[in-house]
């Protein structure tokens, strides 16, 4: 799922005709009537934006779920993930959009969070790569200490978990530390064009993105490598409480939202998002829930995990 700057830069999210939500709804314990949801998304996938832009950019997502399952909807202001499953379980809120990674650990907390369906760029996990030049001699995060790396300056989370886990496990170092300098762009072709360029050493990127990448320009996608690969990550989840929306609504809700690319305003809608579609669970999902917490426990109580990483807001 793309994150909020490309929506906000190409200004796509307005004037779509899209159903009507409010434009924030108050935070009060809520019985789900069956026609009127209350939905949130984690702010994580906004990292760094005021509450007005992020508000405003969700509003197409909740569209999806709106237009496709035929209910009316009200958005409610987002926390991070440990906050919307909170909001979840406390009533407030029927159905939640999570970062896969911190439904991960909203799930290892409150274990009655049901995930309804998948949000997907065509694969229904993600992982993200460490990308050299073809001709580069490194062969893993050792050799690029000192080096120069091109990073998104909107790096997903579970991307900045990789890279962070990485930089400790090989030199017990922050990336700014473990870095001679980090190039940030404002998309990932940039930065694969910086490392063929000889502008950084080496690039973190997504999955889909580098295949996106192969696609547009396969010549020079040859002379790229791939070094070193992350974990599976959950993708996206939209989520609920189990046992608090009924299970024809639930039906409904689901059938909806896998049949969203079948309709021209949900493939609209889901092209904001550079979406494919949602999907049903893959059949290992919750394994993959259970092991991913292993390499990247919940943060400890108190603690920002943002504040160990490189951020968009505090490092532009």
């Amino acid at each position: 799922m793309v994150g909020a700057r490309w929506l906000v830069r190409t200004g796509l999210f307005l004037g779509l005709g899209m159903l009507p939500l409010a434009a924030l709804a108050q935070e009060e314990s809520e019985a789900f009537t069956g026609d009127r949801v209350r939905m949130s998304i984690s702010r994580t996938l906004f990292d760094g934006y005021s509450e007005p832009t992020m508000m405003a950019v969700m509003q197409p997502f909740g569209s999806v779920i709106t237009s496709q399952t035929g209910m009316t909807g009200d958005l409610v202001k987002a926390g991070d993930g440990l906050a919307l499953a909170e909001q979840i379980m406390a009533g407030k809120v029927h159905v939640g959009v999570f970062e896969g990674i911190e439904f991960a650990w909203a799930r290892h907390k409150y274990p009655k969070l049901q995930p309804i369906v998948i949000a997907v760029n065509k694969k229904d996990h993600l992982k993200t790569l460490l990308v050299v030049r073809k001709d580069s001699p490194a062969k893993g995060w050792a050799d690029l200490k000192g080096k120069s790396l091109a990073l998104h300056d909107a790096t997903r989370l579970h991307s900045r978990l990789f890279l962070c886990h990485s930089c400790k496990e090989t030199a017990g170092l922050a990336p700014k530390k473990f870095f001679g300098r980090i190039v940030k762009e404002d998309t990932s072709e940039n930065m694969l064009e910086d490392v063929l360029n000889g502008d950084a050493a080496a690039a973190v990127v997504e999955e889909f993105a580098l295949e996106r990448y192969k696609g547009r320009k396969p010549g020079r996608a040859e002379q790229l490598k791939v070094i070193e690969k992350s974990e599976a990550f959950p993708a996206t989840v939209v989520a609920c409480r189990a046992g608090k929306i009924d299970q024809a609504t639930l039906a409904r809700m689901r059938k909806g939202m896998l049949s969203a690319d079948k309709s021209p305003l949900g493939r609209q809608l889901m092209t904001i998002w550079r979406m494919t579609g949602f999907e049903p669970l893959p059949k290992n999902y919750e394994e993959t829930l259970q092991e991913i917490v292993k390499t990247y426990p919940p943060p400890e109580k108190g603690k920002d995990r943002s504040a160990e990483m490189i951020t968009r807001k505090n490092e532009e």
